[in-house]
């Protein structure tokens, strides 16, 4: 039996969080129920997205083509990174984050750590591929 799996990339930005809010979010979610730690530790890293339906979610990244913004270099040997969503748009929009995402082409948000990786924390956004599934192919292969 062959099984075959498609997978949609969907192409935009991706900014982050300050250093520290997204594990503030992650440990009220844990409290909360509805993340686990299991789930957390996991995953590469950590992300927000516009729908809160989408909290404890696997997502796959590749962030800037998998490579560091300042370097070149390829992050994790270039691997799609695994991360989990862990936070959200407010959907009443009192924060502006909804307008200001939808506005900007922003598909998600990274943890401190990820984007630090990455090398673009002192950048407001940088290219992004998000997939639902994990793609099999890396980059340089």
């Amino acid at each position: 039996m062959i099984r075959l799996t498609f997978a949609l990339f969907i192409t935009g930005l991706t900014s982050r969080y300050d250093a520290g809010v997204m594990q503030a979010t992650i440990a009220a979610r844990i409290e909360m129920g509805q993340l686990s730690a299991h789930s957390v530790a996991a995953h590469d890293g950590y992300v927000a997205v516009l729908d809160c339906n989408r909290i404890g979610d696997t997502l796959w990244i590749m962030v800037n083509d998998g490579r560091h913004w300042q370097t070149g270099e390829l992050v994790d040997g270039g691997r799609w990174q695994r991360v989990l969503v862990t936070d959200c748009a407010r959907r009443d929009g009192a924060d502006g984050a909804r307008s200001w995402m939808a506005d900007n082409g922003i598909l998600t948000e990274l943890d401190y750590q990820t984007a630090a990786r990455y090398g673009f924390t002192h950048l407001g956004a940088v290219p992004v591929v998000v997939s639902e599934v994990r793609p099999m192919i890396e980059v340089g292969q």
